[in-house]
C-alpha cells in the first residue's frame, strides 16, 4: 500500500503511469468525472469486503435557522432511512472522537425497522443491528472493544483532506444505500493491468 495524493484525475494519471498497480476511489465521484476509464479494469468494491469511510456519499445541506420557505422546500430532499444509516456510522466516528483523517470504516443500512452497521477499526470487524442508529453506534463501538481512538493519536481532525481510500473486512451485501438501491458511494478499484 503507498499513498496517493490529488484529485481524482491526477490519481487516474498516476496510475496510467505505472505509478501504481492499482488505485481505489470513490465511485460516485469517477461517475460524476466521466474520466474515460474503457482502457483500464473497474470494479466495484462490496462495502462488506471494503468497509467505505463514514458517511460516504451522503450529502448535507445547511441553510439559515429562519429560512422557514427554503427549510419547507428541502424538506422533500431528505430522505429518513439514509439519515438514520449515516447517523448511525458519524455517531461512531464520534465515539472513537475521529474525524476525516480516521482510519475508521463505517457503512450503515436502515432495513425492517432498524440500522445494521458495518465497522472495522484497527484491524477488527463488526456488524450489529439495532432500531435506533446511537444504539447501533454503541453496539459498534462495543464490538470493536471500545477503542480510545485519541489516546492512542488516531483521531484526526474534522476538516481535512479528500480522502477516497476505505479499509475494511466482512463478507456480503452488494454495494447498496440505506433505501437498497445501488450505492453510487461504494468504493471502486481501478487496475492498470
Amino acid at each position: 500500500m503507498l499513498e496517493l495524493r490529488g484529485n481524482v484525475p491526477t490519481r487516474v494519471e498516476k496510475l496510467r503511469d505505472g505509478g501504481y498497480d492499482a488505485i481505489v476511489l470513490a465511485a460516485a465521484g469517477v461517475e460524476r468525472l466521466d474520466l474515460g476509464l474503457s482502457d483500464l479494469e473497474v470494479v466495484a468494491l462490496d462495502p462488506g469486503v471494503m468497509v467505505p469511510a463514514p458517511a460516504q456519499g451522503a450529502l448535507a445541506l445547511e441553510i439559515r435557522r429562519d429560512d422557514a420557505a427554503l427549510a419547507s422546500l428541502l424538506t422533500e430532499l431528505h430522505h429518513n432511512e439514509t439519515s438514520k444509516a449515516v447517523a448511525a456510522e458519524r455517531g461512531l466516528m464520534a465515539m472513537l472522537q475521529g474525524g476525516c483523517q480516521l482510519a475508521l470504516g463505517a457503512h450503515g443500512v436502515w432495513n425492517a425497522g432498524k440500522v445494521t452497521l458495518r465497522a472495522w477499526y484497527d484491524g477488527r470487524g463488526a456488524v450489529v443491528e439495532h432500531p435506533s442508529s446511537e444504539g447501533a453506534a454503541m453496539l459498534a463501538f462495543d464490538a470493536l472493544g471500545r477503542p480510545d481512538a485519541a489516546q492512542d493519536g488516531a483521531a484526526g481532525s474534522a476538516a481535512g483532506q479528500d480522502d477516497d481510500v476505505g479499509s475494511g473486512a466482512g463478507q456480503d451485501d452488494a454495494p447498496r444505500s440505506a433505501s437498497g438501491q445501488d450505492d453510487p458511494a461504494a468504493p471502486a478499484a481501478i487496475d492498470a493491468s
